[in-house]
């Protein structure tokens, strides 16, 4: 019914085809008395599915990294439950969260076995029907977010970019970006500034790199570093902000956003708002060190008795200046970097 699983397994249940129903188990924090409970729990589930779903049992200490595909690792609660497709990489995946309207925990949940097999068999039973949705990466929801502030919108809570209950000035973008924190700070200075206006539309934020990314809304590579804006209205296509494509500056932005939302907008007032919150809640500054200094070489050689040859077994390399002068100085060294000719020596130095 719950078989112990490892990767030597993978072969006969790709084989078998079935949809894989995983319970994960916190090995490093053992609960023998609750983890036997979760066991019997998860064997009377299975016994419900002979035939349509394969249930397995796996350590958290080894397959830990997968939880971020059944997008229930933000954060990472054991133990968890999610069904694959099937056996493959490339599943769809499916998973089981325990929120505050089914248990005050997943450990209260999983202590009930009355309470906690009827939950887990609907689950089974629309994932087989194909009602429940399909997971995918995503980042914790926001918990804390205030009118006139950027609002952080997730994978999990990407219903609000499919159907907004108000429009959305949407900033898609990718945390690897250059001058990310710089960014970060104009697009939630640039919130605040079009504070005044929140009830007519909502700023909102997408990080691509830390959620799914859905390719029919989005033209983009997951990674990109590109800073993209977006204009959202329930039942319309997207508009997107194309002068420039990306990275546009907060001109661009609030000039966007008075032709899309059709406001009376003082663009000069709301630029003078926008950059007087700048000076009073300007970027962190980022600390640039000096390379350190190299050590003087010519002293070297003096104090190691007349140069390297001084040392025992180096006695055939002389000084440090003869070794150099050898290779023709820096710039016969710049050349034997560099490749053919020593062309491109000194970017590679």
């Amino acid at each position: 019914m719950l078989q112990s699983y490892d990767w030597q397994m993978r072969e006969t249940y790709e084989a078998l085809a079935l949809p894989m129903a995983k319970i994960w188990i916190d090995d490093a924090d053992a609960n023998p008395s609750l983890d036997k409970t979760i066991r019997h729990i998860v064997r009377r589930v299975a016994k419900k599915f002979i035939g349509k779903l394969a249930f397995v049992e796996q350590k958290k200490s080894t397959y830990s990294y997968e939880l971020r595909d059944y997008g229930i690792n933000r954060p990472e609660v054991y133990p968890a439950f999610g069904i694959a497709s099937n056996a493959t990489y490339n599943s769809v995946k499916y998973g089981f969260e325990v929120t505050a309207d089914v248990a005050a925990s997943a450990q209260e949940f999983w202590k009930d076995a009355d309470k906690a097999v009827p939950k887990l068999t609907e689950f089974c039973e629309k994932m087989l029907a194909g009602e429940w949705p399909e997971a995918h990466e995503s980042d914790a929801p926001q918990t804390n977010w205030t009118k006139g502030s950027i609002k952080k919108l997730v994978w999990k809570t990407y219903e609000e970019v499919r159907n907004p209950e108000k429009p959305l000035l949407l900033v898609v973008y990718g945390k690897y970006r250059p001058e990310a924190e710089k960014k970060s700070t104009e697009e939630a200075n640039l919130a605040e500034a079009l504070a005044p206006h929140v009830d007519a539309f909502t700023v909102a934020s997408y990080d691509t790199s830390e959620n799914y990314l859905p390719p029919a809304d989005f033209k983009r590579d997951k990674y990109t570093s590109d800073t993209e804006w977006y204009w959202v209205v329930k039942g319309e296509p997207m508009k997107k902000l194309t002068k420039p494509k990306k990275d546009a500056p907060a001109k661009n932005v609030l000039e966007f956003v008075k032709k899309q939302s059709g406001l009376d907008m003082d663009l000069e007032a709301t630029t003078l708002r926008f950059e007087e919150i700048m000076k009073e809640k300007p970027p962190p500054t980022t600390t640039t060190f000096a390379p350190p200094k190299m050590p003087d070489m010519g002293g070297m050689g003096g104090g190691m008795g007349g140069g390297m040859g001084g040392m025992p077994g180096m006695g055939g390399m002389g000084g440090m200046e003869d070794m150099m002068g050898g290779m023709g100085g820096l710039e016969g060294m710049k050349g034997m970097m560099g490749g053919k000719g020593g062309k491109g020596g000194d970017a590679e130095l």
